[in-house]
């Protein structure tokens, strides 16, 4: 429709290069293994990214001007794995550091006008007990993290930055016991996890903010079963929770940018779900065959919004009142190659995420359900692929992706799309008045070559995008026509 295509700008976006799309970085990773004994082993990863004067271009149309940063990424882990009599043991920290410098403007005399230090760390100590075929899994966790920032309105001197610096603790105690009752048959699973968690937020003399701590204790449970009526055929279904507490910038942060001032909400609450499933499904390696049809259903509670004020271009969070999502989940796939007797594989595949509803309460007080942002009525994939035995792997698959609700940030430049707005309060005048957009369906093909030549040696071959569809993930950040790309690689 025109609408349609008014929302992803065709006539001004397709075949059109994205602003900054060119840039240069260096990547490295490094694996080191050593076993000490057969039952105990000790790996070293290490991944490097260094990017230096990286254009940032904003969106497609270029609303934002032209800008560079430097971005430097770094991530240590180690990872002890050994056994001890019915004990399975696990011990891995690990170390992350992320620094950012943003320029004000592309020009290579601009100033850095915002920089950032980003760190992780933490670690996992887990114990797997195996006893007469069943297990339990005992463990504790640690997940910190801390960020500082700075802005500068010129060089060296500090004005108000996004948001404050904070750090966070996380402490978890988790447990999970599997159970495999009637010749396995019968499998159930039940378990827990206990966060500790603390919020320190730092005070800011720029937000004019004061320092503020939180503490969070919860506790999110989970359990499931799965019963195997006849050989490959099963029930199976699932309960568990979930919690997540809001960040720094959507409690205390502060940025005036082109859709006007986003401000903090320092009420703001940590969003809680409970999601369960049920469903059955059917396996048959020698027949190639495995099918799955399964219903999901998610509640939430103060879920975190944004929640923009047109009039005076303010956007803030709000936590919702309530939330809810419901679907089914299907996957079916057939390999030809078990008609002949698995000497290759050829397998057929499809998987689907149908969203039968999506809705959400801003308030109490409000009466109708909306539409939750974001959500895609469909999610499907589909292909065919090719496994040999000489080494070569062959794949045509697609992906369509359906209709989802977004806001419309770029209403704000009547420049950008300038058809849209007519069009949208003649066809959709409820999205209109609203500030929203209903982004349309696209449909993505991609195909890909593979040769082992050796265990050591690997070519490969993607194409990406075959038929050029025009589509976004998110406004304004169109994803990539149709591209090539080769590959090599070396294992030793």
């Amino acid at each position: 429709s025109k609408l349609e295509e008014a929302i992803v700008d065709v006539n001004a976006t397709k075949n059109k290069k994205m602003k900054g799309s060119d840039y240069t970085v260096a990547t490295g990773r490094l694996r080191f293994g050593i076993d000490f004994t057969p039952e105990w082993s000790l790996n070293l990863y290490q991944n490097v990214f260094l990017g230096d004067a990286i254009p940032v271009g904003g969106s497609i149309w270029g609303v934002y001007g032209e800008s560079k940063k430097n971005l430097n990424r770094s991530s240590t882990s180690f990872e002890l794995l050994g056994k001890q009599g019915c004990h399975t043991l696990q011990f891995s920290p690990y170390f992350n550091i992320e620094k950012s410098e943003n320029y004000n403007n592309a020009d290579p005399t601009g100033f850095i006008n915002y920089k950032s230090d980003y760190y992780t760390y933490g670690a996992l100590l887990q114990d797997k007990i195996s006893f007469g075929g069943q297990n339990i899994v005992l463990g504790v966790d640690s997940r910190n993290m801390t960020m500082e920032s700075e802005r500068f309105e010129q060089a060296g001197v500090n004005t108000k930055p996004y948001n404050p610096g904070y750090a966070t603790n996380n402490i978890g105690l988790f447990g999970q016991a599997n159970f495999y009752l009637l010749n396995d048959a019968l499998s159930i699973s039940a378990g827990a996890r206990a966060g500790f968690m603390f919020f320190d937020l730092k005070a800011n003399e720029y937000l004019n903010n004061e320092a503020k701590q939180e503490t969070h204790n919860v506790i999110n449970p989970n359990v499931g079963i799965k019963y195997e009526f006849v050989k490959g055929l099963t029930d199976h279904g699932t309960f568990g929770s979930a919690f997540t507490a809001p960040d720094a910038f959507q409690k205390a942060g502060q940025y005036v940018g082109p859709f006007g001032t986003t401000i903090g909400n320092p009420d703001l609450k940590p969003e809680k779900s409970m999601t369960w499933d049920f469903g059955i499904g059917y396996s048959n390696a020698r027949c190639g065959i495995q099918a799955d049809v399964t219903y999901f259903h998610t509640d939430h509670k103060d879920l975190i919004l944004s929640s923009p004020d047109y009039a005076n271009n303010i956007t803030t969070y709000i936590n919702a009142d309530k939330a809810r999502m419901s679907g089914i989940e299907a996957l079916l796939s057939y390999d030809f190659g078990s008609l002949f007797a698995n000497k290759f594989s050829l397998r057929a595949f499809a998987n689907a995420t149908i969203m039968l509803n999506s809705e959400m309460k801003k308030s109490q007080t409000d009466a109708p359900w909306s539409e939750m942002y974001y959500v895609r009525k469909q999610n499907i994939t589909f292909g065919i692929e090719y496994r040999g035995k000489e080494g070569l792997e062959v794949m045509l698959n697609g992906r369509f992706m359906g209709r989802r609700i977004e806001q419309n940030w770029y209403a704000y430049y009547p420049e950008v799309r300038p058809e849209l707005q007519q069009l949208l309060a003649a066809e959709e005048p409820e999205l209109a008045a609203q500030g929203l957009l209903r982004h349309p369906q696209a449909m993505v093909f991609n195909a890909s070559a593979y040769y082992h030549m050796n265990k050591y040696l690997t070519f490969g071959v993607n194409l990406n995008n075959i038929l050029d569809e025009l589509y976004t993930e998110k406004d304004g950040y169109h994803m990539p026509g149709r591209n090539i790309m080769g590959k090599v690689m070396v294992n030793f």
